[in-house]
């Protein structure tokens, strides 16, 4: 009878000659080689994703910032409510992009596009201007004086909007904690009955 143990030394020992002769290393030569590759390409993959990511963000942000300003500057010269809603649409509505990229997108697409990105960041950005577009489209509902819908949309705007677009871009689509609460129509809080 063989002996169990001295069978398993030879099947190691064919194993390590197999592994030492020249197509066993030529083998594992390429394995290797196919393993770094592989790596270094998922590697270069995720870093070309993060980077076209942080370009999205910052472009989005830069997009939204430009069009908020420019929505500020004529909500401040606006006279009546029907001149600050025929802004608000020109805003939310219209596609007036500065950025080539985003030259035939309203305000929603603006905010799919966050809701794109990946970032838990992204999608609470995407949140907190949907709020803010919801919070302000509900001031021309009401029956509020026109000076008092005026000052609570320039804030909404620069605070909320301009604000969050910011600090996305900042944070590179990361939930921040730092980041300065939204502001949410609260009654209480409203000056605008």
């Amino acid at each position: 009878m063989s002996n169990p143990k001295n069978e398993e030394g030879q099947a190691r020992s064919k194993t390590w000659r197999l592994l030492n002769s020249p197509f066993g290393i030529w083998c594992l030569s390429s394995v290797i080689l196919a393993s770094v590759t592989t790596g270094w390409t998922l590697f270069h993959t995720w870093l070309t994703e993060q980077k076209e990511q942080r370009q999205k963000r910052i472009a989005l942000a830069c997009e939204l910032t430009i069009r908020a300003t420019d929505f500020l500057e004529d909500c401040k010269k606006s006279l009546s409510r029907q001149e600050l809603w025929d802004h608000h649409y020109q805003f939310f509505q219209k596609a007036e992009g500065h950025l080539t990229q985003f030259s035939s997108a309203t305000m929603d697409e603006l905010v799919f596009q966050y809701r794109l990105l990946p970032g838990r960041g992204d999608q609470d950005a995407a949140q907190r201007l949907t709020d803010a577009s919801d919070e302000i489209y509900t001031l021309f509902g009401g029956s509020a004086e026109f000076n008092c819908i005026k000052s609570r949309v320039l804030e909404i705007v620069s605070r909320q909007i301009i604000g969050t677009a910011k600090r996305d871009a900042e944070t590179n689509g990361s939930n921040s904690e730092s980041a300065e609460p939204q502001l949410k129509h609260d009654a209480e809080k409203n000056p605008c009955p």
